[in-house]
């Protein structure tokens, strides 16, 4: 089995952030739409969220209360007492984890012997060795198991109870044939198991002491004093869904009152789980990554499936590999308004935590409502997917904008004519990657729209399948 070299080089860095709490504004949905077009001051907004800074109800402008009524704080410390009495007491009464310049030992000699994972670590009390991903998102913070895009994985332990000459020993997929072990120091116990593949794997740190302990106890001459192990470790797709209320998932259904009622903002997939089943539907991919994510701005600490867990389950699928597909509507949005949820650190914040690998942009059917000219969405949609590249990090490929999704109203959707021309160009002249029609999908399929826009369940499970087979190379391009 291949070993990694003893590793000193790579510190812990533990950043803990928390986002205030937004008051509720008590807009209400006419209100959201009459504000959709004019959302100003929204970086500074959400900067001032990050800061720690509270939003009183009439605090801020109606645009910025549009989008910043949809923001709810991150967990206050989620995921610390679920990795156990080790790290609670690294962190003492204060509660601060240990950085990375500080030994991360327990005192005294007398200290018995114990591991934790730190990076990644098992964030959900209901899920002590499940490696934990917390998603910073806009409409707060959710738990998934681990998955990352890169493939470089990173870790870092807490360790207590080390004997002076203990070794510590970290392994990448214990017990199968593409095992890797990691020699690690006990005075900076962190390391990299570098281009790990896609799919799914597991972390074991193992403390040995030389010579101690019964026979049968001693493998090798040294025998384990404390272990710690993280299952679903994953690289996969992560793939960040962007646009208005058709990706944030306003219609669906028909819902029943219970189903309706139990569409919760799901601190994790277990909650989530245990809801769908009450519910008695499927919201909530096999491996638990992907389930309805809170609202960004519609359904405030409320939740809706949207089209993302059946892309996930479809891109699982087709890849062989995990996939998180994080939903990144919000309800009313225009392409002048994303613009700045493209700028925001709220996002950016979110971004640098998940490293998406393609960006899925379905803006238009609201700037038609507010007869924006087909120049100006075209100048919009190109300071976004610059923005995208720029502040984020994307690829040209890695973004991917769909024809905008058809609209009843008859003059809704003839402004939206205008703009189809205008996104072929974009796509062409900026190398973005294929994309769907949804205008002439919806036009033609009207029994999958459960009002004048919105798609109902089986319209949300096509939208799916579309952005599925355009990630696989099979867009389309708009009509026209």
């Amino acid at each position: 089995m291949p070993r990694v070299p003893r590793l000193r080089a790579y510190g812990l860095v533990l950043a803990l952030a928390t986002l205030a709490w937004c008051a509720p504004t008590g807009l209400s949905a006419s209100g959201r739409h009459t504000a959709l077009d004019g959302v100003r001051g929204l970086a500074g907004g959400w900067s001032a969220v990050g800061t720690g800074a509270r939003v009183a109800p009439g605090g801020a402008g109606v645009a910025d209360r549009l989008i910043l009524s949809g923001v709810v704080p991150a967990a206050e410390g989620a995921g610390v007492d679920a990795r156990g009495g080790l790290v609670s007491s690294l962190a003492g009464a204060s509660g601060r984890l240990p950085q990375a310049s500080e030994a991360v030992t327990a005192p005294g000699p007398a200290a018995r012997p114990a591991l934790a994972f730190l990076q990644p670590h098992a964030g959900v009390a209901g899920a002590p060795e499940v490696a934990t991903l917390e998603v910073p998102a806009p409409g707060g913070t959710f738990s998934v198991p681990y998955i990352q895009s890169g493939g470089d994985l990173r870790f870092a332990l807490a360790v207590a109870g080390a004997g002076p000459d203990d070794r510590l020993e970290v392994a990448l997929d214990a017990g199968t044939p593409g095992e890797a072990l990691a020699d690690v120091a006990v005075e900076s116990p962190s390391g990299v198991f570098p281009g790990i593949g896609f799919g799914e794997h597991t972390l074991t740190a193992r403390l040995l002491r030389a010579g101690e302990g019964r026979p049968e106890q001693v493998q090798g001459g040294e025998r384990t004093v404390a272990q710690a192990h993280l299952t679903q470790v994953a690289r996969g797709d992560i793939v960040a869904a962007m646009g208005d209320s058709t990706t944030e998932g306003v219609g669906g259904g028909p819902w029943s009152p219970d189903q309706v009622e139990a569409l919760a903002a799901f601190p994790d997939w277990i909650a989530a789980r245990a809801a769908a089943t009450r519910a008695g539907l499927d919201w909530v991919t096999a491996d638990g990554r992907n389930y309805p994510q809170p609202s960004n701005l519609q359904y405030p600490g409320r939740s809706r499936p949207a089209y993302t867990v059946d892309l996930a389950r479809e891109l699982e699928a087709a890849s062989g590999h995990p996939a998180l597909v994080l939903n990144l509507g919000f309800s009313g949005g225009t392409t002048d308004s994303y613009v700045h949820v493209v700028e925001s650190p709220v996002l950016a914040r979110e971004f640098a935590v998940v490293h998406p690998t393609a960006y899925l942009v379905d803006l238009g059917v609201n700037d038609a409502l507010v007869r924006r000219s087909a120049s100006d969405y075209g100048q919009r949609l190109t300071q976004i997917v610059t923005d995208l590249e720029r502040v984020d990090g994307a690829q040209p490929g890695q973004v991917r904008l769909a024809c905008p999704i058809y609209a009843k109203q008859t003059a809704r959707h003839q402004a939206e004519l205008a703009y189809l021309a205008v996104v072929n160009q974009l796509r062409a002249s900026a190398g973005l990657g294929p994309a769907p029609d949804f205008y002439s999908y919806y036009r033609d399929h009207p029994d999958e729209v459960a009002d004048a826009v919105h798609p109902n369940a089986a319209g949300y499970q096509a939208m799916g399948g579309l952005w599925l087979h355009a990630l696989q190379g099979a867009g389309a391009a708009c009509p026209g």
